[in-house]
């Protein structure tokens, strides 16, 4: 219950830092980018590659999770980019707001699949 915590916690920065210019949603994707590697690494040289075996379980679900957090992230500071230079007449229409929340959607889904292991 403490990992689904975190990742929903996590999940919410990374979505919610589109909001701040995907300031927070690069910033949160590079720090968990460079732990995860770091620890994998550590644990390949620890253990080997049966470290691959023992994290796949969680990597299945939470690692496109966060992958897709990360594209909402992005979509806000993106569609201001195109609306500032000029190839759009509105910041934000309704098919990016229906693209915004099939992201949140499959969010939703790929953490409640993720809490089952």
């Amino acid at each position: 219950m403490i990992f689904l915590k975190n990742n929903l916690r996590l999940i919410c920065l990374i979505v919610t830092g589109g909001f701040v210019f995907g300031f927070l949603t690069f910033l949160n994707l590079y720090i968990n980018g460079m732990y995860l590697g770091t620890m994998v690494n550590s644990a390949v040289d620890k253990i080997g590659l049966k470290t691959i075996y023992l994290i796949l379980p969680h990597g299945i679900f939470e690692i496109p999770a966060i992958i897709i957090a990360g594209a909402a992230g992005f979509k806000i500071p993106y569609e201001i980019i195109r609306y500032l230079a000029g190839k759009k007449e509105k910041i934000l229409t309704k098919q990016d707001i229906k693209e915004y929340l099939i992201f949140s959607f499959n969010l939703h889904r790929i953490n409640n699949h993720s809490s089952m292991d």
